[in-house]
């Protein structure tokens, strides 16, 4: 009885190791719907047959009215969606209020009177800015006021993604570019005597003359 039941084993994973594996896109009015290994019996969509890896990937393709075929926007929403993501992104008052003192050693009453004294914006949205910064609980990335401070205070838009998403101050703080070291003449002088000494070539004795034997 043990070793039937082993062979009824075996026999039951060779055969599912044979089974061919089916996927299928659903579309409906010419827009992809879905995905799935089974079609939906239903008149109104259409059951598209792919390969494994059309079917793992299908957010990068689009339905053209015939066949699957590459979105040649595709990059752009998903960059679009990467910005709609941090744009949703939330700091506390304070955590944004101590970020900003230590990266910019800027207090509170300096950063509401930067957005009084801004005159590139209107009255309208000063006054909106103003009201975000008094009463919002929560700093989102996406509020025009963050943009705004961070072109007053120098900071790109990429250093303030950065910060809301790590909470951490050292990415607003200015990035330093490399500077190389001057170089001493007098060093470069006496590191070529070194090289001289130590060139044999340089140091090598010139081979004397042997006298000439005198014929007695």
């Amino acid at each position: 009885m043990v070793v039937r039941a082993c062979v009824l084993i075996v026999d039951l994973e060779q055969i599912n190791s044979e089974v061919k594996m089916t996927y299928y896109i659903h579309i409906e009015n010419g827009q992809i719907i879905g995905k799935g290994q089974a079609r939906i019996l239903n008149e109104t969509f259409l059951n598209v047959e792919v390969d494994e890896d059309i079917y793992n990937e299908i957010e990068k393709y689009i339905w053209d009215g015939a066949d699957l075929v590459l979105d040649p926007d595709y990059e752009e929403k998903e960059a679009q969606k990467e910005r709609e993501r941090i744009a949703l992104l939330s700091l506390t008052r304070g955590d944004v209020f101590r970020g900003l003192l230590m990266a910019k050693q800027v207090t509170r009453a300096e950063i509401r009177a930067m957005i009084e004294n801004n005159e590139t914006l209107s009255t309208l949205e000063r006054e909106m800015a103003l009201i975000d910064f008094d009463e919002a609980l929560n700093f989102y990335r996406g509020n025009a006021l963050i943009d705004t401070l961070g072109m007053t205070l120098g900071i790109t838009s990429e250093q303030l993604d950065q910060f809301f998403m790590t909470n951490d101050y050292t990415v607003l703080l200015p990035k330093e570019e490399p500077t190389e070291t001057p170089v001493d003449p007098q060093e470069n002088q006496a590191t070529s005597e070194v090289e001289s000494v130590d060139d044999p070539s340089l140091t090598q004795e010139e081979p004397k003359e042997q006298p000439l034997n005198e014929e007695e």
